[in-house]
């Protein structure tokens, strides 16, 4: 539970209290009825007067909530969009490091691959001289 009041219970209370003790004032003050008439006239206008001067300074200080509520909305928003492009910039660059990296692993596996191509065709190739050779000598 809040233990603090709000501007709407303050109002509310100050109008209440100025009711109840005009209406005791006039109650036990010793006046002619022309006189309380007059009186409670008196004091429904200065509360009404209090009541205005209430509902504008609630205006003032609800216009500078709402001044205020936007300015910072709008810099929250405009974090969030920098936040979100630094990450995307910061994205974009590791995949293109990474498409860098796979194709650099890639051409090093052809190379690698040509490599074993190029010593498997020389074994082949001893292999079948060497075996011709062996024909040759036994065929004498």
């Amino acid at each position: 539970m809040k233990d603090e009041f709000s501007t709407k219970d303050f109002i509310l209370g100050t109008i209440i209290g100025g009711l109840a003790g005009a209406v005791a004032a006039l109650l036990l003050a010793p006046k002619s009825g022309r006189e309380i008439r007059g009186d409670l006239n008196e004091g429904a206008v200065q509360l009404k007067d209090r009541a205005n001067d209430w509902v504008q300074i609630a205006q003032e200080k609800g216009s500078d909530l709402k001044d205020k509520a936007y300015t910072t909305s709008s810099e929250i928003k405009q974090k969030a969009m920098d936040t979100t492009s630094q990450a995307v910039k910061v994205a974009t660059d590791q995949a293109k490091g990474a498409a860098e990296k796979a194709k650099q692993v890639a051409d090093q596996a052809k190379e690698a691959a040509d490599q074993v191509k190029s010593v498997s065709d020389d074994v082949q190739e001893d292999v079948e001289q060497n075996v011709n050779e062996e024909k040759s000598e036994s065929e004498k």
